[in-house]
């Protein structure tokens, strides 16, 4: 069994398979046969039973008697910046001759999807239209969507009308931001205040004022009475007095 995001292809290696699919009876699977499993289709090994189930499959909703209808996603998973691809193909098995056939699409915003328009089909013939669908980043929204596809020819079969449905997954869309933050700030101001007073002023001492020191007797004798001077004299010539401990000899 290999599998991928919308279908699945059984291989039977075996003998005594019997396969259940689209809901109808279930009939043998031939030895090394391949056959497409949808979602709730159903095999049956001996007494077990094993059923599909594949949310990205897609199913046929309403048939229409004048076309027949299928729809094609091989990855039904949208991404960001990419396009993600399918094709509606079509057959007119009604009785006109022509027929302009109409596709709409609904289930994800318009500006996320994109369908090519439908050849003019004569009675009989067939022909296929693109479908492409979007991810705009933040539209659609993440997660599952039901893609309903509803083929009408208003003009030529009023009332006529074939609806698909995909199921289809919109990743998510991850933002990162980068923040820098100072981790030694808490760490600075969870740290205790110090506070450094002043060394107290030193006293004020105030000293006693230092007393006159008079002169003693001996250099009170020692200095000489001042000499009246007469207006035109010379002025005398003053006398040398020694210190007792000077040497007498010394000058004159």
């Amino acid at each position: 069994m290999q599998e991928s995001p919308a279908t699945c292809q059984v291989l039977n290696l075996g003998a005594g398979v019997l396969f259940r699919q689209g809901g109808q009876s279930a009939a043998d699977l031939p030895a090394y046969a391949v056959a497409s499993a949808q979602n709730g289709d159903e095999i049956w090994l001996g007494d077990y039973r094993i059923q599909f189930d594949l949310p990205l499959s897609n199913r046929s909703v309403q048939t229409s008697q004048v076309v027949e209808a299928t729809l094609e996603f091989p990855n039904a998973i949208l991404r960001p910046d990419l396009v993600t691809a399918g094709r509606i193909f079509i057959r007119h098995v009604g009785p006109q001759p022509t027929c302009q056939f109409q596709v709409t699409l609904s289930g994800l915003p318009a500006g996320c999807v994109q369908v090519d328009p439908l050849p003019l089909l004569f009675s009989g013939g067939a022909g296929e239209a693109g479908v492409r669908l979007f991810h705009r980043g933040q539209s659609p929204r993440a997660g599952f969507h039901d893609l309903t596809i509803t083929i009408t020819a208003p003009e030529t079969y009023p009332g006529e009308q074939a609806v698909l449905q995909q199921r289809v997954y919109v990743s998510p869309v991850f933002e990162q931001s980068l923040e820098l933050q100072d981790d030694l700030a808490g760490a600075r101001l969870a740290q205790p205040t110090v506070m450094v007073e002043p060394p107290p002023a030193a006293p004020q001492v105030t000293l006693p004022a230092e007393p006159d020191i008079l002169p003693t007797a001996w250099e009170a004798a020692a200095i000489p009475a001042p000499q009246p001077v007469r207006v035109g004299e010379p002025a005398p010539k003053p006398k040398l007095v020694r210190n007792p401990s000077e040497n007498f000899w010394d000058g004159e």
